[in-house]
């Protein structure tokens, strides 16, 4: 945690790993397993907004020529979040695809949390 310009900020990383077995609908082979990263981070520049962006990146994970099931995927995500109250939050973020045909070209993040 930092607080760059005054401002509360953090940042995260991971990497994973993934196992994979025998596809049920896919007639393409996977692939023994697969591996995963994130990389991203948020500032808080007022009181109850914050702002954040993220990388994922997979590697392949079928023995495809087709692009959009049997290359890597790259996406990065950019949105925020907004404090409701004490107990709520709700999230807004667009997830775009940097790598072509191997990932979802716009999803809409939307996310709704509340405390009990």
């Amino acid at each position: 945690r930092a607080e760059p310009w005054g401002r509360p900020a953090a940042y995260y990383w991971g990497i994973g790993g993934v196992l994979l077995g025998t596809p049920d609908i896919i007639e393409f082979d996977a692939r023994r397993g697969g591996l995963m990263s994130v990389i991203g981070g948020g500032i808080r520049p007022w009181a109850r907004w914050g702002l954040k962006a993220q990388v994922e990146l997979h590697s392949a994970l079928y023995e495809s020529r087709l692009r959009e099931i049997g290359d890597p995927g790259v996406q990065v995500t950019i949105g925020g979040w907004r404090d409701l109250n004490d107990r709520g939050v709700v999230e807004l973020a667009l997830n775009e695809d940097l790598a072509v045909s191997s990932s979802p070209d716009l999803v809409v993040h939307i996310h709704f949390r509340w405390n009990m």
